[in-house]
């Protein structure tokens, strides 16, 4: 299923000036090559494949997903953020999160769910990567004139929704 559903987000894009992905995950799980980093690769394969620049942070160790750097928050934040900044009008940016998720946690201001990841949150919680942060990418991609779409396979990922909004087209 989960390849059906890439293969039509991969087809319903129409052409563009660039095609970048960003894949973020594959935290969680005990075997460093887990479910998710395993659909991350073959995710990366068919994108690069089809022309798209990929760049990632997967699981415990860089290196898991092509050239991947280990899932830490500093490390998500800086592909999200070359990402973003390397974008220009008519590009599409895609954002895949593939990651056990953490509920969110409302007395904490959180705005939308977490996600796992290597280390822990900036409270020093065991929250992981709180997804809240991401709004300001997706502010950036779209002020640059990029469309953005984030593709949030994590648990708990209904509450993503509230940071795409007018900012994720």
């Amino acid at each position: 299923m989960r390849i059906f559903v890439f293969s039509l987000l991969l087809l319903s894009f129409p052409a563009s000036a660039a095609w970048r992905a960003v894949l973020i995950g594959g935290s969680g799980e005990p075997e460093v090559e887990n479910f998710l980093v395993l659909d991350l690769r073959i995710l990366r394969t068919s994108l690069q494949e089809r022309g798209w620049f990929v760049t990632s942070a997967v699981g415990a160790r860089a290196g898991l997903v092509g050239n991947s750097l280990p899932a830490l928050g500093k490390n998500i934040e800086k592909v999200l953020q070359e990402a973003t900044s390397q974008t220009h009008p008519r590009d599409q940016l895609l954002i895949v999160i593939h990651s056990h998720g953490r509920e969110r946690e409302s007395a904490l201001g959180q705005k939308t769910h977490s996600i796992v990841a290597e280390d822990p949150g900036p409270d020093a919680t065991d929250l992981g990567f709180d997804l809240g942060p991401l709004e300001p990418f997706l502010k950036t991609a779209k002020n640059r004139g990029a469309t953005t779409a984030v593709v949030d396979l994590s648990c708990y990922s209904g509450t993503i929704h509230a940071l795409v909004t007018a900012d994720c087209t």
